[in-house]
């Protein structure tokens, strides 16, 4: 495989002479910048079923953490323990929280210790667009991207010296505040924001009374320049430090609250900086498109309990890489072929706290090569795509994972035609590898990659003269070697893979339509069918839905916006001795949010917000309540 694709690589470089009668067309229209393609495609390109929220859907929902919103995307669940800065998960079409990429301006962000983000400290702010590209992703980005994408860009500069700053308080003692400038001209663009949220929270506990709150700062900067013609040199950074109260679970046996969270003193702080540089290099009128990369990840954890430190992770990321596209074709038939190779490396420390050292506190990394080849083929109405990828991993077996996708466009109908097939697969963490220390976790290094495969079929349709477009799509995956944690009575835990499948299938359907020139509607369903030999998986709720209308007034000065957001009833784990069963059911529920902004001036707009209006006494995980009812108002000012 690794020969097969330098060969290619020296093929492609071969092959640029004779590429030069024809220049890729420019995307006018709304693009993906990665996960359905190593390059920028247009959505109605993408054989992938994907989803995108813009800056004006952010800016309209007044949304402060990323993780809301993206409630409103079709096969999305989200699971926050308790109010803000719990621990906050997303699964994608049932797959587990650590099946997701995440990316911001190109940095995967995943902690590099568990192999999942926790969207509790990724503030809504200064966001350009989120795209949420679904199903098995591996063969273009390798493990992580097992269940999908989620990939995050930040605004750019965007024309002459240009800032904002908005200010915004209300309930629960909560203050939120952002700062932020641009410039952009033919040469260079730059911008950066500084974001702050503070809230004293309201009881993490379903008996408590206790308020436990959460601090967020975050830091951000993004450069592109042209330091001469077809070359290009990009820098992101972004640093995050927040710290947050939580409380525990009882473990006392015979204690009337066993099992359940209970008003406690526990703490948190959580340090996290990544960063970013590349070169870009546009050769023959960008026939012949080349980036080198290096990029890093630091994630580093304190918990505390009782007044002591309990849990002390610290996590590294190094990725370099390397990718070479080749552009040939004319008119509307255009062609591409991508070579791509990255190496990364993780480095994993569980530092000892209260003096306890152990062989678990030893420093760990896992070490994978990676080798991509992509075609791409647009020819008239007819989009097709593959990709294949080899991983070498230093610590298990090697994985090869593969995607086929087509896309065909019927202009006189308005309909397109998508569909896609493909591999995942998903390496085993540092924490499950390795365990951590002091705890019970004990790692398993005998453990095994998860391995997937599935496809979708899916369509969009389009009516009311295009003002409207319906997406439905249906997928099919099975999961094997899933890897889960056993338990036993003295709560001493280990991974292991299972010997049964996990299967997922369901349907989903988004809705965007302009009803008005003022008023707009998009809604999203999805019904999940998520079962480990028969069983139905926890925290993966069967109907999931939202609705959100949007009306501009005034001349578009004014803006309110309405929001219904519906969580169906799920399952989740719990371990409380009384009881003969280890799962229980956690009830439905419906968050209504309502939003309205008014320019009174050029440059300055007040806006108010109303969160769970209904003050809907819910939770996601089992015995962390939800945030209830809760009102904010502020300022923006611009220019």
């Amino acid at each position: 495989m690794r020969r097969a694709i330098v060969s290619f690589c020296l093929l492609t470089t071969s092959l640029v002479p004779f590429a030069l009668a024809a220049t890729p067309e420019e995307a006018d229209e709304e693009i993906v910048v990665t996960g359905a393609s190593r390059v920028a495609i247009r959505v109605d390109q993408s054989g992938s079923a994907v989803s995108v929220l813009t800056a004006g859907d952010l800016e309209a929902r007044q949304t402060r953490f990323v993780s809301d919103v993206l409630r409103e995307i079709p096969g999305v669940a989200i699971n926050r323990s308790g109010p803000a800065g719990g621990t906050t998960q997303l699964r994608l079409r049932g797959a587990e929280g650590n099946h997701t990429l995440v990316v911001i301006d190109g940095i995967e962000v995943n902690e590099p210790f568990n192999g999942e983000f926790d969207f509790s400290g990724l503030m809504a702010d200064d966001i350009e667009r989120i795209e949420v590209i679904r199903g098995q992703q591996s063969a273009l980005y390798g493990s992580d991207a097992i269940g999908g994408v989620v990939n995050i860009v930040t605004r750019r500069g965007n024309g002459p010296f240009n800032g904002a700053a908005r200010l915004e308080g209300g309930s629960f003692g909560t203050f939120a505040g952002l700062a932020r400038f641009g410039y952009g001209d033919d040469k260079v663009d730059v911008s950066g924001s500084y974001g702050y949220y503070d809230t004293d929270g309201t009881p993490t506990a379903r008996t408590g009374a206790e308020n436990d709150g959460y601090e967020n700062q975050t830091l951000r900067f993004k450069a592109d320049a042209e330091l001469a013609k077809g070359f290009t040199i990009s820098l992101a950074a972004r640093a995050v430090n927040s710290k947050g109260e939580t409380d525990p679970q009882d473990f006392t046996f015979g204690s009337p609250t066993q099992g359940f969270v209970i008003d406690g003193d526990d703490t948190y702080k959580e340090e996290a900086r990544y960063w970013r540089a590349a070169a870009n290099l546009d050769l023959f009128d960008g026939m012949w498109k080349q980036q080198l990369e290096v990029q890093g990840t630091n994630v580093e954890r304190q918990s505390f309990s009782g007044g002591f430190e309990s849990f002390s992770p610290k996590g590294e990321r190094l990725k370099f890489g390397y990718q070479s596209s080749l552009f040939f074709g004319e008119g509307d038939r255009q062609q591409r072929l991508t070579f791509a190779f990255d190496h990364e490396k993780e480095t994993y420390l569980n530092r000892p706290v209260g003096g306890f050292v152990s062989t678990a506190n030893n420093e760990r990394e896992l070490t994978t090569n990676g080798y991509v080849l992509e075609y791409g083929g647009s020819f008239g109405a007819l989009d097709l795509g593959a990709a294949v990828r080899h991983d070498e991993n230093d610590g298990f077996d090697d994985a090869t994972t593969w995607r086929a996708t087509a896309s065909y466009r019927i202009s006189d109908w308005g309909t397109r035609l998508r569909a896609r097939a493909g591999t995942g697969v998903k390496n085993p963490t540092n924490f499950e590898l390795f365990g951590y220390d002091p705890g019970t976790f004990i790692g398993n290094a005998a453990l095994k990659p998860e391995q997937s495969e599935g496809w979708e079929v899916g369509f969009d349709q389009a009516f009311l003269d295009g003002k409207a477009l319906i997406a439905v799509t249906y997928f099919n995956s099975r999961l094997t070697d899933e890897i889960t944690t056993l338990f036993t009575p003295s709560f001493e835990s280990t991974p292991v893979n299972l010997a049964t499948d996990s299967v997922q299938r369901g349907i989903e359907v988004e809705l965007h339509a302009e009803l008005t020139d003022q008023l707009s509607l998009t809604a999203a369903y999805t019904y999940l069918h998520a079962r480990q030999d028969g069983v139905e998986e926890v925290r993966r709720p069967p109907n999931t839905a939202s609705v959100n209308l949007t009306y501009a007034f005034a001349g578009d000065r004014g803006l309110i916006d309405l929001g219904v957001r519906y969580n169906g009833e799920m399952t989740d784990s719990e371990f409380i001795f009384a009881t003969p069963a280890d799962v229980v059911t956690l009830e439905s529920f419906t968050l209504v949010n309502l939003s309205a902004s008014y320019k009174i001036y050029d440059g300055v707009e007040i806006f108010a917000r109303g969160e769970n209006l209904l003050d809907e006494k819910y939770e996601e995980v089992f015995s962390y309540v939800g945030q209830g009812a809760a009102g904010y108002a502020g300022m923006k000012v611009s220019f």
